[in-house]
């Protein structure tokens, strides 16, 4: 082969050659980069699945633990027109209150106080003589939301053994809150019933 025609061939093919590269290094890259964004897309698109699961199993375990705790009678988890009018104001919800004077607790929802009888813990609808000198609308009530608060009676003594004769807690019945009006044995029951049939 002449040595006119080597030269023009060999320069033809040594410029072609880094173009070539630059082509193939800008392949690679696309690729990279397209395959970079598609996992960050997916990342991003599980943790927003994720985020919505957890909201949602938030609001369910919260509606079914209300909805198994509260009573139906005006608000979910509210239950004021079950509490009875010495009850403590201030609580749209009270499942039991522990009451320091008498080392005993009351449930709302089965309108009973649970005190110690020897070593157990009896149930009534009334306090035993020997509570006589027991005055709900003048004794300090704790209010406890929890099941079987009697289990954990030792914590509580220790926790709120200090309000032992303090009597100053505003009970329900003297409440000007119309929320409690509701309650059938508030003295302003039934201008309230009286106001809702208007």
């Amino acid at each position: 082969m002449p040595n006119g025609q080597s030269s023009d061939i060999i320069p033809s093919f040594q410029s072609s050659l880094p173009i070539r590269i630059r082509i193939e290094g800008l392949v690679e890259w696309h690729t990279f980069t397209s395959r970079h964004e598609r996992t960050a897309n997916m990342k991003q698109s599980k943790i927003i699945f994720l985020v919505y699961a957890l909201i949602l199993m938030g609001i369910t375990v919260s509606s079914i633990n209300c909805w198994g705790t509260g009573t139906m009678n005006g608000g979910v988890g509210v239950n004021i027109s079950d509490q009875p009018i010495w009850g403590p104001e201030g609580y749209d919800r009270a499942d039991y209150y522990y009451i320091p004077d008498i080392d005993s607790y009351y449930s709302v929802s089965e309108h009973q106080y649970i005190y110690r009888n020897g070593s157990t813990w009896t149930h009534g609808t009334s306090l035993p003589s020997s509570y006589s000198g027991y005055d709900p609308y003048h004794s300090y009530k704790v209010v406890i939301n929890e099941n079987n608060p009697y289990q954990n009676h030792d914590s509580h003594q220790a926790k709120y053994g200090t309000f032992k004769g303090k009597k100053d807690q505003p009970v329900i019945r003297d409440s000007k809150n119309p929320k409690y009006f509701e309650n059938k044995d508030h003295p302003q029951h039934e201008n309230w019933v009286r106001q809702q049939n208007h």
